[in-house]
């Protein structure tokens, strides 16, 4: 379930800010407010940009508390928690409501990180779910997100390696991996997709979920190249791809009426402002 309700809760005027010039205020005030239409039109990745594009303007750290809930309804728990204990390290100004809900967030998120520690043979940058992890040797386990998550191990030279991994909250996974020499560079594929959380899989294997913010790593060589999202029909695509070349395919999905009713389900919105609108 969205939170509407806590959102709602702890918006705040800007007008008042005393410490920013009039045009930084007013700009920080309506990206706030941008902010808001954003994550009530579910487009959350962008409100989180607005929300903290305003905390940069203003300084006013009530906006912490947007920042860490949407990072909440992102599946971001790591970013969550990091946010709000940042909130809560200084807490002055902030009223005692807004403080009690970033503790509850905080631990509610804190719940759902596990810590991966990986060993390679070889120097490698890790990724989870798109996301850079860090590069191997690890001084220390990292904090991941709770869930099957994708992590991809890649190092010049070596044959990338992905696959799903199992995190789960409160316990650490220890992972020893070793990657394979290429027979030669490497290629990249550019992926391009206008429907955003389909995984993608090339010849049949997951490489990542939409958007893909970097291309992939492959061997040269004939590529089948699909989507896979549930309430929708993949239309793969066939690509060659040269040692050490770049190639590009932009993939389609049609839905699948099939499916759709398989998708659906129900939200229930406790909102605490009678007047309030939710859009969805």
């Amino acid at each position: 379930m969205r939170a509407l309700r806590d959102l709602g809760c702890v918006l705040l005027l800007l007008a008042a800010l005393p410490a920013a010039a009039a045009d930084a205020r007013k700009e920080a005030a309506d990206r706030f407010d941008r902010g808001l239409r954003l994550f009530n039109d579910g487009d959350n990745a962008n409100a989180l940009l607005e929300f903290k594009r305003a905390y940069d303007l203003s300084g006013e750290r009530r906006i912490l508390l947007n920042v860490g809930l949407v990072y909440a309804e992102l599946g971001r728990p790591v970013d969550a928690v990091a946010t709000l204990e940042e909130l809560l390290a200084q807490p002055a100004s902030v009223p005692e409501a807004q403080l009690a809900r970033a503790r509850r967030a905080r631990d509610e998120q804190a719940a759902r990180i596990g810590r991966l520690a990986i060993t390679t043979n070889v120097s490698a940058q890790l990724e989870i779910d798109n996301l850079a992890l860090g590069r191997t040797p690890l001084a220390a386990p990292v904090a991941v997100a709770s869930g099957i998550r994708l992590l991809s191990v890649v190092a010049p030279g070596y044959l990338p390696l992905r696959q799903e991994i199992a995190i789960t909250g409160g316990q650490q996974t220890d992972l020893v991996l070793e990657l394979l020499p290429a027979q030669g560079p490497l290629a990249n594929l550019v992926v391009r997709c206008a429907l955003p959380g389909a995984d993608v899989l090339v010849d049949g294997k997951l490489v990542g979920r939409t958007p893909l913010p970097a291309s992939v790593p492959l061997p040269g060589g004939s590529h089948e190249v699909s989507l896979r999202r549930p309430g929708y029909r993949s239309l793969p695509q066939t690509i060659t791809l040269a040692d050490g070349s770049t190639g590009e395919v932009t993939l389609e999905a049609a839905e699948n009426p099939a499916e759709a009713d398989l998708v659906g389900g129900l939200v229930s919105l406790d909102l605490s402002q009678p007047d309030a609108n939710a859009t969805g």
